[in-house]
């Protein structure tokens, strides 16, 4: 009997370390990309002092798990919608070209699929009855095109 006991501890002892751990790995990974919400607000304020346009949707996270904030803005031109990437560089306010987005229901979604620590972005919505969405990757200050389905039918 002292064996079993002492056979059910260890394995118990095992579960608690795994259960402990797997906890802290997902706390870590939920704090990992959190926002800073100070430079969250000056990356929208400096961006809507200097563009005319209207803001249709923003949305920041860090996107490539440097540390710092980067925001997702879809914007209108006329009856265009378009979409860029605003950061700031050593204090500097930057933003990347703007690339074509969906006219309506925009949404914008972050995750980083291939587990490399730059997080994809999904920008997606329609114009009419066409849907269209695109997966892009943002990186040393450039948006890259990583698949896009029907956007130029939604742009």
């Amino acid at each position: 009997m002292d064996g079993k006991i002492k056979k059910y501890l260890k394995y118990g002892i095992y579960l608690i370390i795994f259960i402990l751990g797997f906890y802290g790995y997902r706390t870590n990974e939920k704090n990992k990309n959190e926002i800073d919400i100070s430079d969250f607000t000056k990356i929208v304020e400096n961006y809507k002092n200097i563009s005319k346009e209207k803001i249709v949707l923003e949305k920041s996270l860090d996107l490539t798990g440097d540390g710092n904030i980067e925001t997702v803005f879809i914007i209108e031109k006329k009856d265009k919608c378009f979409f860029r990437v605003a950061y700031l560089d050593k204090g500097q306010f930057k933003y990347t070209e703007e690339l074509p987005a969906p006219v309506e229901r925009q949404e914008i979604i972050f995750n980083d699929f291939d587990k490399d620590g730059i997080v994809e972005i999904i920008i997606s919505g329609y114009k009419k009855d066409k849907i269209g969405y695109g997966v892009y990757k943002f990186s040393k200050g450039e948006i890259k095109n990583i698949f896009e389905e029907s956007m130029s039918q939604c742009c």
